[in-house]
């Protein structure tokens, strides 16, 4: 039995599908008849498209990372898109992208694409945790984390809201617990700094949307209940800062 990866917007503006299933991770290219798709330069600072003079958007080169954004055509059985109910679709839609007149859904994905052309997902522009020293890819620190056996479940995310905000990586594990020691090393090792987590959660559980993805914004307080664990980052060492009473000691207080 093979498994083959695909990305499709709810939408269903953008369709990709890794059909070769050659290149593990990769998204793939756009299927047959599927309307275009392009990704576009993004201000991280300003939370808005890189314009050129004339105000049109910019096409990301080879292996940069942008906005995925598909084009509206109502006459393309794949790429109509009259808004959401309740009308609250303005900032899904771009228009005057490439030349006057053009409409564009904006998937709200940061996508980059290959030499060969194929498409690789980097993150979700609202999972962006805005460091002080540039923008950090939460895709890229969780895939890092999960080649740990002993983390079962891991989200990355802002410590605190704000900006600039701190890295933190909430973590459920299996077994014995975490392994800080060997899990901070290889963050040290494959990661620049901005990207490494200054904060490490251990917790009994994440909480997950209606398709199962962690949702991130309940673990952005410092304190959350199930909390068994915290570690900060200090000096390039993770040190324990404390930890949450256990339902037993709670009921004991």
């Amino acid at each position: 039995v093979g498994v083959l990866e695909f990305y499709a917007s709810t939408e269903g503006n953008a369709v990709l599908a890794n059909a070769s299933g050659e290149k593990v991770g990769a998204l793939g290219q756009p299927l047959p008849g599927a309307t275009d798709m392009s990704i576009v330069a993004w201000d991280f600072r300003n939370d808005d498209f890189v314009r050129d003079e004339q105000g049109f958007l910019q096409r990301c080169g080879v292996d940069r990372e942008g906005m995925l954004i598909a084009r509206v055509d109502r006459g393309h059985p794949m790429a109509g898109f009259d808004g959401y109910v309740g009308g609250s679709d303005r900032e899904r839609i771009a228009e005057g992208v490439f030349e006057a007149g053009d409409r564009w859904f904006v998937s709200g994905d940061l996508l980059r694409q290959d030499a060969d052309g194929d498409f690789w997902f980097v993150d979700r522009l609202s999972d962006v945790v805005r460091t002080e020293a540039g923008p950090v890819f939460t895709r890229e620190v969780e895939d890092l984390i999960y080649r740990r056996p002993d983390v079962k479940m891991v989200a990355v995310h802002a410590w605190a809201e704000g900006r600039p905000a701190e890295v933190a990586a909430t973590i459920v594990t299996r077994g014995e617990g975490l392994d800080v020691a060997r899990l901070g090393a290889l963050l040290h090792e494959k990661l620049e700094a901005r990207a490494r987590p200054r904060y490490l959660r251990v917790v009994e559980t994440i909480p997950l949307t209606d398709g199962y993805r962690p949702l991130k914004r309940p673990l952005e307080g410092a304190r959350e209940a199930g909390t068994l664990e915290v570690w900060e980052r200090v000096d390039g060492a993770y040190r324990r800062i404390g930890a949450a009473p256990s339902p037993e000691e709670a009921r004991a207080q």
